[in-house]
């Protein structure tokens, strides 16, 4: 379970990229290798992997390690984050978004509050924007936003994880303004980050669009790890 203060380090975070490029198992000196780091510390950053549903641990002699695919690690990271709301914020009592200062952490409880807030996060930004969203209809509010952040030389990518007819004249609108879009599967997620700093995390239910229960960090080293994940989601996602 992750604690309030704890959050990957960046030394685990290129372990994970490391195992992601080989996509295969290796064992902690083959590992150790690759990065120039010492066995001993490699096996302390795969537990914390582990810790946060990242790795999987092949037993053996010695034992292997591999990387859990970027989908799936998404998924397990944004379930232990749920989890550690749940528990110490329990939703019955509340009437707004908790915030934890440390973190810069609030709860989201809807995607249409997420879409609310994000937009306003939106307006102040200054380089860059990444996206991975459901391919539902956006508010022209924040198409507006957008716009005006491009023109400022904001750039900004999108991963969409619903195609159809439905929403391809929208995507074909955010093409003509400058925006680059790409298609993938569903991760069940959906997540922004801003200016490399700002982070919603929110659930998504192919089922129901209105759902979104998830959180949002103003918390760098978060922002981080999500950005090496949506470059990885990036790279694997097809051009539309």
């Amino acid at each position: 379970m992750i604690s309030k203060y704890r959050l990957l380090s960046p030394q685990a975070a290129e372990v994970y990229k490391e195992l992601l490029t080989i996509n295969n198992q290796i064992t902690a000196k083959a590992l150790g290798e690759r990065l120039n780091i010492f066995p001993n510390s490699i096996y302390r950053l795969i537990d914390e992997l582990k810790n946060f549903g990242m790795v999987k641990i092949l037993n053996g002699r010695p034992s292997r390690f591999q990387a859990f695919p970027v989908d799936v690690a998404v998924d397990k990271l944004f379930l232990q984050y749920q989890n550690w709301f749940f528990s110490n914020f329990p939703l019955k009592n509340e009437e707004h978004s908790v915030a934890n200062d440390d973190l810069g952490v609030s709860f989201i409880r809807s995607r249409d509050e997420s879409v609310e807030r994000s937009t306003q996060d939106q307006k102040s930004m200054k380089k860059e924007l990444l996206l991975i969203v459901s391919g539902d209809e956006v508010p022209s509010e924040t198409i507006l936003v957008n716009k005006r952040a491009m023109e400022r030389g904001v750039k900004i990518k999108i991963i969409v994880q619903r195609y159809n007819g439905g929403n391809r004249e929208m995507i074909a609108n955010w093409h003509r303004m400058g925006m680059e879009v790409r298609f993938s599967s569903t991760i069940k997620t959906r997540i922004t980050i801003i200016d490399s700093k700002i982070v919603y995390l929110v659930s998504y239910d192919p089922r129901d669009n209105k759902k979104g229960i998830g959180v949002r960090f103003d918390y760098q080293p978060v922002a981080w790890l999500l950005q090496e994940i949506f470059m990885q989601k990036w790279k694997e996602a097809k051009r539309i």
